[in-house]
């Protein structure tokens, strides 16, 4: 039986931080884990999202507030469990709880991780299909400062400013032309217009109507 849990991160308890711990050190090497957070941005409302089947952690996400928007970070699913739809099965059951309290948009970040065997082509091409969409503004971090709000992408026709998004239709501002592309044309996201290395990759799902 699965069985949900949504806690505040200042509130979860000792033993379950320390299992979700265990579980971001093995999907986002080098990166913070929960606890780090708890220290470092104790202001922040971060809740913590995670999935157990009997006593084993099957998925687990941060979760951060920045209304309208949704934003999770950290989506862990141990290697076991990957390919089973637990991702899915994750957001159905968290769409009908946050539209309840208005929020109309769910947001991540598609971004290559440290030792990761997953490229940005790749992990989009996950969140498409479970019916994320590139944006054209990146995410507001509560991590770090973002001087620029624009996302830039690599394209088969060159490094552009994403400037629209319906569907799987975007316009990108190529050497100051809006030139129309289709997801396929898109590589992943870039930190400026003249870099070929990989930044914040923002992807957002619209889950309801205001």
């Amino acid at each position: 039986m699965f069985r949900y849990h949504i806690k505040n991160l200042n509130e979860i308890s000792q033993t379950d931080l320390e299992n979700l711990d265990i579980l971001i050190r093995k999907s986002f090497p080098g990166s913070l884990t929960l606890s780090d957070i708890r220290q470092q941005y104790m202001n922040v409302p971060f809740s913590v999202f995670f999935v157990k089947q009997q006593a084993v952690v099957m998925f687990c996400s941060l979760l951060f507030p920045s209304h309208p928007t949704l934003y999770l970070y950290y989506i862990c699913v141990p290697k076991e469990f990957r390919s089973t739809g637990i991702f899915t099965r994750a957001l159905k059951y968290l769409k009908p709880l946050f539209m309840r309290q208005g929020y109309t948009k769910f947001g991540l970040d598609a971004s290559e991780e440290k030792n990761s065997h997953m490229n940005q082509k790749k992990r989009i091409a996950i969140f498409l299909k479970m019916g994320f969409r590139l944006s054209p503004l990146k995410n507001p971090s509560p991590f770090i400062e973002n001087t620029d709000p624009k996302t830039y992408v690599n394209t088969s026709v060159g490094v552009g400013e994403l400037v629209e998004q319906i569907g799987d239709d975007y316009i990108i501002l190529l050497n100051g032309l809006r030139r129309p592309l289709k997801i396929h044309q898109i590589k992943g996201c870039v930190s400026d217009l003249s870099s070929l290395e990989p930044d914040l990759c923002p992807m957002i799902m619209t889950v309801g109507k205001n």
